[in-house]
């Protein structure tokens, strides 16, 4: 089939088909109230709870610009990657376990495939090696599962 063949779309057409079920989480406020003005007493805080939605859906970000050439990764090693973001890599954390056996059965690959790939993701710095076997630290400079603010303990004011 040639692209034109497919329809043209005045609007994204996979809006419509996006649904978010659930999803909500509580977010605490906090505000200082002061009261004081111009005294040496304290203000206060005044707290109030606010439902905000999210989208339940697993994600991962990717960084397009940290430096890695992300398309000249072999095919197998893109599958390992892939693997590693969707089945081992949890929200918020910056390691991961991976079984080699258990991941080339799944990927329908061999061991040496899994190495090579784990091999490759090294090589070019996506992941590295943790002080156990089996066990690797990512990158976050390139993806990450969560707030990498939040994970390097910055706030929103930068320290």
């Amino acid at each position: 089939m040639k692209i034109s063949d497919y329809p043209r779309n005045e609007k994204n057409p996979f809006v419509d088909k996006y649904v978010i079920i659930g999803g909500f989480k509580n977010k605490l406020e906090v505000d200082k109230i002061d009261a004081n003005k111009g005294t040496d007493e304290e203000g206060y805080y005044n707290t109030k709870s606010k439902k905000k939605q999210v989208d339940p859906k697993r994600f991962i970000k990717i960084y397009p610009d940290s430096g890695n050439d992300w398309f000249d990764f072999s095919g197998n090693t893109c599958k390992v990657l892939f693997y590693i973001w969707k089945e081992l890599l949890k929200p918020n954390q910056d390691n991961f376990f991976i079984d080699k056996k258990s991941t080339a059965k799944a990927l329908g690959r061999s061991d040496k495939i899994v190495y090579n790939g784990l091999s490759e993701l090294l090589k070019r710095g996506v992941i590295a090696r943790y002080d156990s076997t089996n066990h690797f630290f990512i990158n976050i400079n390139y993806f990450f599962n969560g707030s990498r603010m939040k994970h390097l303990g910055v706030n929103k004011q930068g320290y």
